[in-house]
């Protein structure tokens, strides 16, 4: 594939991603969130949708390599996969969400990448026995009809357990659609990526994987100044901007500890049927729950 091509396809599945994420608010601790307080399970259903897009488009297009550690023994992975959901509970936002964070206008979510820089840098400075990246192949384990089955199922339950209207169902289904193809497409064609491993392996950053980031963050900017009436960039406030710095920490060490975040774990990891993956991601969402439902607990119920 000649440069100019490859650099097209590249930037323009980015801006397709952050368009993507936008529209459909998409967030782990947002659909944890639903699932735990609000009892609506429909965004954390599609998250297992987004995972069976990214096995289809495997299916289609095979297998790549990324450029990552290997997984992790599985006591760094189950406390990666807790810190990272901690991290995510504090930054308000999980990996996808610290995009559509940015695009909305809250500039204190810059400081969440810069969090997660010291976080995974601290892990590679503290543990010796720590793998630097290599490149590893994904491919599915799952046949595809066998994702195709357990999409429609997971389409059906989100439609009986649902309460949402036609229109917010499709636009749920389409948007997790969109995001699982597209992130697979852009693993597929350039490393590093996501934005998760490009910031804790930045030694490995090229022009191309940098500028692939900026587009979809401006995409995703774009999209809610559309979208939006009254879009505008937020005076971030102090307290937001430690909290987005912590959490950026907390998310960078365990995304090391694994390796990788909430994205790489459902659209990397699952898809290739590494268990590492699946652990890490219900260690992840059983913290966030346990912390929204401590939060919701402690906050006064107003009549």
């Amino acid at each position: 594939m000649s440069d100019p091509v490859l650099i097209t396809l590249v930037l323009g599945l980015s801006a397709v991603l952050g368009i993507a994420l936008q529209i459909g608010s998409t967030c782990a601790v947002l659909a944890t969130q639903h699932l735990v307080v609000r009892r609506r399970p429909e965004r954390f259903l599609s998250f297992f949708e987004c995972a069976c897009w990214a096995v289809l488009t495997l299916w289609v297009f095979g297998a790549y390599p990324i450029l990552r550690p290997d997984w992790s023994a599985w006591s760094y992975v189950l406390a990666g996969g807790a810190l990272f959901g901690a991290g995510a509970w504090i930054n308000n936002a999980c990996a996808f969400g610290t995009v559509s964070q940015l695009g909305a206008g809250h500039p204190e979510y810059l400081l969440t990448p810069l969090g997660s820089l010291i976080g995974a840098r601290i892990v590679l400075d503290g543990m010796a026995d720590m793998s630097g990246p290599m490149l590893i192949e994904v491919d599915s384990r799952m046949p595809a009809p066998v994702a195709a089955v357990l999409l429609v199922g997971f389409l059906t339950v989100r439609a009986i357990v649902g309460r949402h209207r036609l229109r917010a169902y499709m636009r749920l289904a389409l948007g997790m659609m969109v995001v699982g193809v597209c992130f697979t497409l852009l693993g597929y064609l350039h490393q590093p990526f996501p934005w998760t491993n490009l910031v804790a392996f930045h030694d490995t950053a090229t022009v191309l994987s940098v500028g692939a980031v900026l587009v979809m963050l401006g995409a995703a900017a774009g999209t809610a100044a559309l979208t939006q009436r009254r879009w505008r960039v937020h005076r971030p406030e102090g307290r937001a901007a430690l909290r987005c710095l912590l959490g950026g920490a907390a998310m960078g060490a365990g995304a090391m500890l694994v390796p990788g975040g909430n994205d790489s774990m459902l659209l990397y990891g699952m898809p290739s049927g590494a268990a590492q993956a699946f652990g890490a991601y219900v260690a992840m969402c059983l913290t966030i729950a346990v912390l929204v439902a401590l939060r919701a607990a402690a906050t006064p119920k107003t009549v």
